[in-house]
């Protein structure tokens, strides 16, 4: 049986069971978090194109945030536009220091009830 590209893409654009796990549990531990951010690597890839059997890395980092600014309550939690760079800019490092910055980044985005998170290439 042949797999699709699109089929190959949702099967592996999203972030490691490991990582939504940890995002989740920090999403109970700070609850005016709306959601986590999670960084990917993906070596080789092409900025918006998929290729059947591209390789996802998730980041080891999780970056809580909000949807509005001036609603962060806690440390450790930055409004949505703040986590999402730092997301990004975590994983441009470690696609530069890993794979020669060969690649493009993304990130994920877990919410504390829902079982889809959204991948953006960045």
């Amino acid at each position: 049986m042949t797999i699709t590209a699109y089929d190959d893409l949702n099967t592996r654009w999203h972030p490691s069971a490991e990582a939504e796990q940890k995002a989740r549990d920090l999403l109970v531990a700070k609850p005016c978090a709306d959601m986590a951010i999670v960084p990917l690597v993906q070596s080789g890839k092409v900025h918006g194109i998929w290729d059947t059997g591209q390789e996802v890395v998730t980041v080891d980092r999780v970056f809580l945030a909000v949807k509005r600014d001036g609603s962060v309550t806690e440390p450790g939690v930055s409004y949505y536009g703040v986590a999402r760079n730092l997301a990004a800019d975590t994983a441009a490092k470690v696609l530069e220091r890993d794979y020669a910055g060969n690649g493009t980044v993304a990130y994920a985005l877990v919410y504390r009830d829902d079982a889809f998170m959204p991948v953006f290439e960045d």
